[in-house]
């Protein structure tokens, strides 16, 4: 029964797997090697950003197996006794191929479940909307179902990136605290060349200027050696 109620709403070409899809989307882009690209303007790096989820899924999406299994088996679990709109569609399905022109085949089907009395226009309306009343309780189940999984998948990691943000900025503030001060120690250290420079110039000049002293007296007693040998 599940097959034919299938065969009538599915047409198995058309179904793909969201695997694929899932495939793509997880792919990761190739890094780049473009040291350009690395942002060194600590300020603005660490401006909170925008987190933006794409899911590299292009262009609409397709049925899957899955679902549409499970949204079938829920109208194959409510099916009405007696004809109705399952009955007209599969008539609709059994004329395919034979009447080639549409409104002749729902005509044509119309007519089959009509003649004896079995089926009305308003009854065949009707049960084609206990059918989506069927399947709209079946979204709201999976609507819950993907709210709860949201939050627990999503919302978790988003946790944890609005976390590692925040790791992020403190340890910028940190590092653009840390160049400051290595920028200041790099003047004092400047200035302290500066003034070991101009101390060890001043101790050179010191020692100089002794010795100069020292050589003028030295030679001026050297010189009178010299002359008390001549003279005396």
């Amino acid at each position: 029964m599940f097959k034919k109620l299938k065969s009538l709403f599915v047409i198995e070409e058309e179904v793909s797997d969201i695997e694929k899809q899932l495939d793509n989307a997880v792919q990761k882009k190739t890094p780049t090697n473009d040291s350009t690209s690395k942002n060194t303007d600590i300020e603005a790096s660490a401006k909170p950003t925008e987190e933006i989820f794409d899911s590299n899924i292009k262009g609409p999406a397709k049925p899957n197996k899955k679902f549409t299994d499970i949204l079938l088996k829920a109208i194959e679990s409510q099916n009405l006794e007696g004809p109705d709109y399952l009955e007209f569609k599969s008539s609709l399905k059994s004329l395919e191929g034979v009447i080639e022109d549409e409104a002749t085949r729902y005509k044509s089907s119309f007519a089959v479940l009509s003649s004896n009395g079995q089926i009305s226009k308003d009854q065949l309306l009707s049960t084609g909307q206990h059918y989506i009343k069927v399947l709209q309780k079946e979204q709201s189940k999976f609507n819950d179902t993907f709210q709860a999984q949201q939050s627990k998948q999503i919302q978790g990691r988003q946790e944890k990136i609005n976390q590692y943000q925040d790791g992020i900025n403190k340890r910028k503030q940190q590092l653009k605290k840390l160049i400051a001060e290595i920028e200041g120690m790099e003047e004092k250290l400047k200035e302290a060349k500066v003034e070991i420079n101009q101390t060890a110039g001043k101790v050179q000049l010191t020692k100089d200027q002794f010795m100069a002293s020292y050589q003028m007296i030295v030679e001026q007693i050297q010189s009178d050696f010299d002359k008390i040998k001549e003279y005396l």
